[in-house]
Parts: C-alpha cells; structure tokens; sequence
C-alpha cells in the first residue's frame, strides 16, 4: 500500500518529520519492507529503502546533490554504449539519465523490491517508464542474469547501497563481479557504489584488469578506459545528452562548466593508493567471508 503525504490537496501529513526537519512525502509498505521519502524541494527529495538512504529525486546537474557525476563518468568512459543495464532502481533519476543518450537501444532494469516502481509514480521524471527502451524486471538480480545467459551490455551501473547492510554482498562479492563479467561486451564498463569500502575497490580488481576509483564509485572493465574518460569524444558525449528534447549540460552555467571539468580531469585512485590511504591490506570479498557486513564495515574515505 502506498501513502502519499504531502504535495498535493487532500494528502495525509503525519505528525512527525524526518531527523533533517524536512516532512514525510510518500511512504509505502510491503513484504520487502518500508520505502519513504521526504519533501525537499531544494535538494531534491531523498528516498529511503529500510530506513536506509537510497538516492534521490534529482535530475538537476547544477545542484548535483545526488552525486549525478559518476553517472556520467560512467557515459564518459565508454565511446558507444547502446546496451545498458542497471542494478536497482531507487528512485530512478539515474536510470532517466541514461535515457538520454541516443545511442542507448535497450536499458534493463532490475529491481527486487516493486515498491520504488509506484513511488516514482509520484514525480516528474517518471515518464522514463513508459520510455519503450526501458524494461523493469522485478526479480533478484543474480537470478534474472543467470536465466538469460545471451544477454551482454556495453554499460552496467548499480548505485549500490552501503557495503556494511544486510545482503550486500550479494552484489559486491567476487561471484557476483564474475557473474556481471559475463554478461559485458569486450569494452564494457562496470560503475557501481563503493560506499567508501577499499575492499570493493580490491574485489574488482580481482575480476577485471582495469579497475579504479572515482569518488566513492568504482569503474571497471576488461581494457583501460581511463584516457577515453578525458577525451574530446568524452566531453561530446556528455554535451550531446537530451532530456525532454533539451540539451542536459549547458556548459555556459559555471556549477555544470565545473562538473564536466570534475568528471573528465579527475584522476582515477588505484588500488595501490587507496589502501595506503586506508591503512590496511583490502581484502576480496566472497559470497563466504561476507566481510563488509562482519568485519570491515567501516568506509575509509571522508
């Protein structure tokens, strides 16, 4: 069942707000747990997966306030992406995003919980839904890949949630990463949350040759994209994306200017670098040790 609470005449507003002050917007419940937003017009509003955050409802490059840049790093990496899959939906502003380029044929998405699906029911960007490129599965992500063995992509993002939640390691563990490895094309690359955990950045590189941190994202693939990210076509790439039939990134506006500029000129961490700055080895995680959620729960980076 789904309760939306303010934004509109009529709505139910429950006598609490959220720990920041801002008011409930939408709560819904069902057998995978509680979804809930807030009101933030500013920022745009968080979503919340278990009382848990899980993103938010914001498409606004200039504000960036849900760090839409490792999106797009991920689109300056690769030349041609036309396959796309994505691990959980969220609130979907990342998967929107993806619409927007026109060389993406086909985006997957699969989403355990089909709560986020009626959520986004409630906001602007949800017309990405009825987008005839994007399919919703609702399945386990490891389930639905292993019952299509054929299907390969160019580009796979999983805005994964914390390293030290119950279960992740089903989408952090080396099988996992192998599991994904087989379903990318030769120069495919792979983005997905490290959450600030050295020992998904280390798991990585145990599965690909190439792979490397920005921000607290981790990128990787079987050839090295790291030149291509600060390419001419890169910087195309980015200006050519369209949203609504608009041009997504106007370089004219100095918060974007700067952004581009983050996301092409920022260096890539390595391994190396990053467990130093750690101040410890990183350990690979298995499906077996589980260690983020037992033992190195704590993320490094600040």
């Amino acid at each position: 069942c789904l309760f939306p609470l303010v934004g509109a005449p009529n709505r139910l507003l429950l006598p609490f707000t959220a720990p920041t002050g801002l008011p409930v917007r939408n709560l819904l419940e069902n057998k995978h747990g509680i979804i809930h937003t807030y009101a933030d017009t500013r920022n745009g509003d968080p979503i919340y997966g278990g009382n848990v955050y899980d993103g938010k409802m914001n498409l606004d490059p200039a504000a960036n306030s849900n760090g839409l840049d490792r999106a797009m790093r991920a689109i300056a990496a690769h030349p041609n992406p036309k396959r796309v899959l994505v691990v959980g939906l969220s609130g979907g502003a990342w998967t929107k995003l993806m619409t927007g380029l026109s060389s993406v044929t086909e985006i997957d998405v699969v989403e355990i919980n089909p709560g986020y699906v009626s959520v986004i029911q409630d906001y602007s960007h949800k017309d990405f839904l009825d987008d005839k490129r994007v399919k919703v599965h609702t399945d386990d992500a490891r389930r639905w890949l292993r019952l299509r063995p054929e299907f390969k992509y160019d580009l796979i993002i999983m805005n994964t949630t914390w390293h030290w939640r119950a279960y992740v390691t089903n989408l952090l563990s080396e099988q996992f990463l192998r599991q994904l490895d087989r379903h990318m094309m030769p120069n495919a690359i792979l983005a997905f949350n490290s959450t600030g955990s050295v020992d998904v950045l280390r798991t990585a590189t145990e599965v690909f040759p190439h792979a490397y941190r920005y921000s607290n994202f981790v990128y990787a693939s079987r050839t090295d994209f790291r030149a291509e990210t600060a390419s001419a076509g890169a910087r195309e790439r980015l200006l050519a994306i369209r949203l609504q039939g608009q041009q997504y990134l106007d370089p004219g506006s100095p918060p974007v200017a700067a952004m581009i500029d983050l996301i092409m000129k920022t260096p890539y961490a390595t391994i190396t670098q990053d467990e130093k700055h750690s101040g410890r080895k990183a350990r690979v995680i298995t499906d077996e040790n589980m260690i983020t959620e037992f033992r190195h729960g704590r993320g490094f980076l600040r």
